[in-house]
């Protein structure tokens, strides 16, 4: 009865508060299940209370419903009363939005809906709860595990994220009594809210084959975490990086490292899996006895694998000796028991899995996991709840719940964290589909700055002269925020505000924010930033600046492009991002402007074999986005649907008016509706307003499916 009581007395407050003056405090939302608020109410309780005596109005909302659109319904209006919420939190088995028809709004996720179940092609998202101007038709609830729930975006919805509020998830993985670890974790909480402290020692890590382990990229991000968190600089207090090649078996240097007691922040850069972390490859070496052993174990593991998939072992193993020409001694022990035990040891050292953490208890208070699946907490057993639900000091992880692109900005906005700003919202700034906060999102740093920031960044939100006086903070991040808010509230002039300060800024972070927020202007202030951006000094800004090219199109980007190509001293990432913006413009131009260039130096060692190499590069671009245009124009619907999913990755903008023929005059219209779709992706093309009137002719088509002419109205939405 009690509960009841309180639900309707919820929903009066709610009805009276919005009509009312807002006051001075914002709010935040404890949404827990029925069952996990019987069993740990008290520590619910404590937790809320430790909230309110941070400043933040807290509401304990019990979920009777089961459904995602009830809890969201509740969330909007205690946004939009006299206390605002600022985020929320959902602990236990909150049901989860699984978003499909929405994959433009991941780093990377591009699974094919039709030919996947549909937990494995949908998104687990919080989005649907935290951005509000998103709109979702309801599918179903998924009938084998009742928590998730089937949202498909209409095409009338925002097509951009931006959410109002930040969320968090408190779930705990069930390899021991959910119950329990919620409890103990909430109490860690509390105490950790207590005995907050400044951010003083921060560990990164790279992990084999991220970012094409450019060693320029983790010097860059040394410099630029300097930046951010200026205090690093002082003789007590540090940045430790740990690279994978410092061990064969990383993991037994990385584990300790996230136990020290003194450890605040931890970002790790690797590869992942639901329930693992990817951190070492086989050992590179020059030891003739390590580079055999490699060999010998490359060539168990494959055999093993075709024992496995029931092939003709015999058959597998004659093949490998011809190919690679090694003797049949080679292949020993791929079927004995102490050779397999052997490998199988080998392989587990490689990388860190969640047995791993059964009795392990890391100490940094946050960690982010720059990885795939990693944050999979839709899951019975996920890594990322394993770190925040032991017993050490680790509160608080940032982890994706699918796959997420190598190249994005993981240490975006993070220095706030020197100005006592919550980590929700830093999160809500910078978060992607898959990127969720695991754990309490209202968690902060001690910082003698502004006591007011958090509640300002909410509440002032619109006060453009507010934000305006912080664009020359003396810290770097909270520029970076100003700067978006101002873009945010269609500050006047803003393009040419953005592009000063690019040119103006000592800070990498600064710049690289200047950049980020001119493509949505993509006129010439953006050309002129993004030109510059390819030299600029960070390794990170000239990554993007390579992205947002490959992205646009424009020809006026040719001579920054061949210029960063023949360079001779490139960052290795730099190499490969840069080598794939060939792909993107006519070949004719490109060859004119490299002999030009390639004319004007003199620093080749051979002028005419440099010339040559350059030439067959290009060339081999041009014909790999050519046979793709072919491909596509075949009208072939199993190899043309084939190539015409690659837009997504690679929109090859030289063909752009051959893919608007092709949806137009195409008859099969399931290539039309993937055409369509992959059109959503040209979102920064210089052929971007003809592809938006061919999608608009297609929707006022009245010959054309309802279904294919939703999808160009999407397409639309997403690109004006």
């Amino acid at each position: 009865m009690m509960n009841r009581i309180y639900y309707v007395a919820l929903i009066g407050l709610l009805l009276f508060t919005s009509c009312v003056k807002q006051n001075n405090q914002t709010g935040f939302a404890i949404v827990v299940d029925s069952e996990t608020y019987k069993q740990a109410r008290e520590e619910i309780n404590s937790y809320a209370t430790i909230l309110e005596s941070e400043g933040l109005k807290t509401f304990i909302i019990e979920d009777k419903w089961n459904q995602p659109d009830s809890i969201k319904a509740q969330l909007v209006l205690l946004y939009n009363s006299a206390t605002p919420i600022e985020g929320a939190v959902f602990i236990g088995d909150i049901p989860v939005p699984m978003l499909r028809d929405a994959q433009h709004f991941s780093s990377a996720f591009k699974m094919n809906q039709e030919q996947f179940k549909w937990d494995r092609s949908s998104i687990p998202s919080d989005r649907f709860y935290d951005d509000f101007d998103l709109k979702f038709k309801y599918l179903k609830q998924d009938e084998e595990i009742p928590l998730y729930h089937y949202y498909s975006l209409l095409a009338e919805s925002e097509q951009k994220l931006q959410s109002e509020i930040y969320t968090g998830r408190i779930k705990a993985p069930e390899h021991k009594d959910k119950y329990q670890q919620i409890k103990a974790y909430l109490k860690k909480v509390v105490k950790a809210h207590r005995e907050a402290s400044e951010v003083e020692n921060i560990m990164f890590f790279a992990g084999h084959g991220y970012n094409t382990e450019s060693m320029i990229a983790r010097i860059d991000e040394k410099i630029t975490l300097t930046q951010q968190f200026p205090a690093l600089n002082k003789q007590k207090n540090n940045i430790d990086f740990i690279d994978y090649t410092f061990d064969d078996n990383v993991k037994f240097r990385l584990l300790p490292e996230l136990k020290r007691e003194d450890l605040d922040l931890a970002i790790l850069h690797h590869h992942g899996g639901a329930t693992a972390q990817y951190l070492n490859g086989m050992p590179a070496s020059s030891s003739v006895n390590v580079c055999s052993y490699n060999i010998k174990y490359y060539l168990r593991s494959k055999i093993s694998s075709a024992k496995r998939r029931k092939r003709d072992v015999n058959e597998v193993i004659a093949g490998y000796q011809k190919s690679l020409d090694v003797p049949l001694s080679w292949f020993e022990g791929w079927d004995t028991e102490e050779g397999i035990k052997a490998d199988s040891i080998a392989n587990a050292n490689l990388d860190i899995y969640v047995e791993d953490l059964d009795d392990y208890n890391s100490n940094a208070r946050f960690i982010m996991f720059d990885a795939c699946f990693n944050g999979s907490f839709h899951k019975k057993d996920y890594l990322a709840g394993r770190y925040i639900f032991g017993e050490g000091n680790t509160v608080l992880v940032m982890a994706n719940s699918v796959n997420s692109i190598q190249d994005k900005w993981p240490d975006e906005m993070l220095g706030l964290l020197n100005c006592g700003v919550r980590f929700g919202n830093i999160f809500k700034n910078v978060s992607y589909l898959e990127s969720h906060l695991i754990g309490d999102p209202t968690y902060k740093f001690k910082s003698d700055y502004d006591k007011n920031f958090n509640r300002n960044i909410v509440l002032e939100k619109n006060n453009i002269s507010y934000w305006k006086s912080l664009l020359n903070d003396e810290q770097p991040d909270v520029q970076c925020l100003a700067l978006k808010m101002l873009f945010e509230n269609n500050y006047n002039d803003f393009s040419s505000l953005a592009t000063t300060t690019y040119f103006n800024s000592p800070f990498n972070t600064v710049r690289l924010e200047c950049l980020k927020l001119l493509t949505h202007y993509n006129n010439d202030d953006f050309i002129k930033v993004v030109c510059a951006a390819t030299e600029d000094s960070y390794e990170l800004t000239r990554r993007f600046a390579g992205y947002y090219i490959s992205d646009s199109g424009d020809e006026r980007c040719i001579p920054a492009v061949i210029k960063a190509n023949i360079r001779n001293n490139k960052a290795r990432r730099i190499r490969y991002v840069y080598s794939e913006l060939l792909s993107f413009f006519d070949k004719d131009l490109l060859l004119e402007e490299l002999n030009k260039q390639v004319d004007a130096n003199d620093y080749f060692l051979d002028k005419e074999e440099s010339r040559k190499e350059f030439i067959k590069l290009v060339e081999r671009y041009a014909a790999s986005a050519a046979k793709c245009t072919n491909e596509i124009l075949a009208d072939d619907n199993k190899s043309s649907k084939l190539a015409i999913r690659n837009l997504r990755n690679k929109p090859f903008h030289q063909y752009a008016k051959d893919y608007c023929k092709f949806a137009l005059e195409t008859k099969d219209d399931e290539l039309r509706l993937i055409m369509i779709e992959a059109f959503g992706w040209f979102s920064l093309s210089i052929h971007k307003e003809e592809i938006i009137n061919t999608c608009e002719n297609i929707a006022n088509n009245t010959d054309f499916s309802d279904q294919i002419k939703q999808e160009a109205l999407k397409t639309i939405n997403r690109l004006k």
